[in-house]
């Protein structure tokens, strides 16, 4: 052999070594990564529940063609908790929809997706925008479905718990916003 071709071998050795060394090297960091985030979750568990009252406002019964209609297009979750109810009276009313299960391999674009959803069934949410998650945590977003006086604002949330809707027929973005967080509480509980 040349000295030229010998020192190509040395080199692809070495660099064979280093990458195969770097692989290693990056799946532990991986595996650290899991095991750190595994730990800083809260080590209660949630379960989602449509109450009775939310938010004060009393459940109503024969909403079906409501739920019907606000659901069209989203998406099966299969074997998952998935719960719909409506509450409120006349004008003011409020679409829940959420569904539990352990969501810990879904990324924080799940909100955006549930806004996605809507829009493809032809519900399209405008200005969407990040609120703050409060202590539940996760993602947390609220666009406007309708401008005007009769107003839609939907929020949703997405944690490794739940995800969720929130649709206010009737409501300012603000009056929405402002109560967003504590109706989240009345339905992702600790179990």
């Amino acid at each position: 052999m040349r000295p030229h071709q010998i020192l190509l071998v040395v080199l692809g050795g070495l660099l064979s070594i280093g990458g195969a060394a770097t692989v290693v090297a990056f799946s532990l960091l991986l595996s650290v990564l899991a095991d750190v985030g595994r730990q800083v979750l809260p080590p209660q568990d949630r379960t989602v529940t449509a109450p009775d009252t939310l938010g004060g406002r009393p459940r109503l019964s024969g909403a079906e063609e409501l739920i019907t209609r606000a659901m069209r297009g989203q998406p099966d979750y299969g074997t998952y908790a998935d719960l719909a109810a409506v509450y409120g009276s006349g004008q003011a009313e409020v679409m829940l929809h959420v569904v539990g299960g352990d969501f810990g391999h879904w990324g924080p674009g799940e909100v955006e997706y549930l806004f996605f959803d809507l829009r493809t069934a032809e519900i399209p949410v405008f200005d969407v925008t990040e609120v703050p998650a409060g202590p539940l945590g996760g993602v947390t977003a609220c666009g406007t479905v309708r401008a005007g006086h009769d107003a839609t604002i939907v929020c949703g949330w997405a944690d490794r718990y739940s995800i969720g809707t929130l649709t206010w027929y009737g409501a300012s973005l603000e009056e929405a916003r402002a109560e967003f967080g504590t109706l989240r509480a009345e339905v992702e509980v600790e179990s």
